[in-house]
């Protein structure tokens, strides 16, 4: 951490630097001098290190309130203390209301600049303390948060009889199609959050059909097709971004490149993004599981299934990119086997 002292009289550099240098409360710290607002300024944009300052007001160039002004704005982990001449509470106000975390008044005491400066220290490191507790709390929130996606959606897999760790193929396949697409990280890591739920709508499917072995008839596969809408109104009007991503999902992809798919019949690029890579994901994956219907295939038996489906039921783009990067793609089935 480094301290940042501006004043534009060169005498107090040396009085404070003699004063503190030496002072156990400020024992690992580096104390940098600055005899203007610009000047400091400049050495703050330069160097991330310097979390403490100690500001006069009135100096050439830029003054201090200007100074405090650009630190509130842009440098907000930043402690300042202002330095003012007695009596002068309007600057002192303004610099309090701009953010200033503490004042003192000209001529100043170095004991208690030192306990002042002191007291700006324990302050940064306590936001610093409780910046990485709420990071800690936020990370342990997202994972608790998917962990009960994943268990949810494995729930759903299970009454449908497919294999847990489909889930979390698909939705690693997802996020690197997404990446490969071009889409920025962020909002690949979404999609892999959302994708899990892409058949939650099956919790309305009754069992008889469900798990019925043999093909549906016309009035069973009316009812099984719902899961779409099931799905899409169960999170649609979520305040949660990932959530209305999974209504999206749930709700288009079932739906077909040359328009053949439910629940709306939607064709090409009207389809949205989310749900056409949700397609191929689901369905490369399937394939190469083994079902109560039938074995696994194998994977140029796979990819030839794929190829033959480029803008029929695949988006042709999102086909090539999968075939492209197999090497990588290949590598999630080994992370999460049956």
């Amino acid at each position: 951490m480094k301290l940042l002292f501006v004043d534009d009289e060169p005498d107090h550099e040396i009085l404070i630097r003699q004063f503190l240098e030496n002072a156990p409360e400020i024992a690992g710290c580096e104390l940098a001098f600055a005899s203007d607002g610009q000047q400091a300024l400049d050495l703050i944009r330069r160097d991330p290190a310097i979390e403490v300052l100690v500001s006069d007001i009135k100096m050439p160039r830029m003054d201090g309130l200007t100074l405090l002004g650009h630190i509130t704005r842009d440098h907000k982990g930043l402690c300042s203390v202002i330095i003012s001449a007695y009596g002068d509470m309007t600057n002192i106000r303004t610099a309090m209301n701009q953010g200033a975390f503490d004042f003192l008044i000209k001529p100043i005491d170095l004991n208690d600049l030192k306990i002042t400066v002191t007291r700006a220290i324990e302050n940064v490191r306590r936001a610093k303390a409780a910046a990485r507790e709420n990071e800690r709390l936020e990370t342990e929130i997202i994972e608790t948060q998917k962990e009960i996606i994943y268990k949810l959606s494995e729930l759903v897999e299970m009454r449908s009889q497919e294999t847990g760790n489909h889930v979390r193929r698909v939705s690693e396949y997802c996020r690197l199609l997404a990446l490969y697409k071009g889409m920025p990280v962020e909002e690949a890591d979404k999609l892999r959050l959302a994708a899990p739920m892409h058949d939650i709508g099956k919790v309305a499917i009754p069992d008889s059909i469900l798990h019925k072995h043999g093909a549906l008839s016309a009035e069973e596969w009316i009812i099984m097709r719902t899961h779409a809408e099931v799905g899409y109104n169960l999170f649609k009007d979520s305040s949660r971004e990932f959530l209305r991503c999974a209504a999206i999902i749930a709700h288009e992809h079932h739906e077909k490149y040359d328009g053949s798919g439910y629940p709306q019949g939607l064709r090409g690029e009207n389809i949205h993004i989310y749900a056409r890579i949700m397609a191929v994901a689901d369905v490369f994956d399937a394939l190469g599981s083994k079902r109560a219907y039938k074995e696994p295939w194998p994977m140029p038996r796979i990819l030839e299934h794929m190829r033959s489906q480029k803008g029929i039921h695949f988006d042709p783009e999102l086909v090539d990119l999968l075939e492209k990067n197999m090497n990588e793609i290949s590598r999630v089935r080994l992370l999460y086997p049956d």
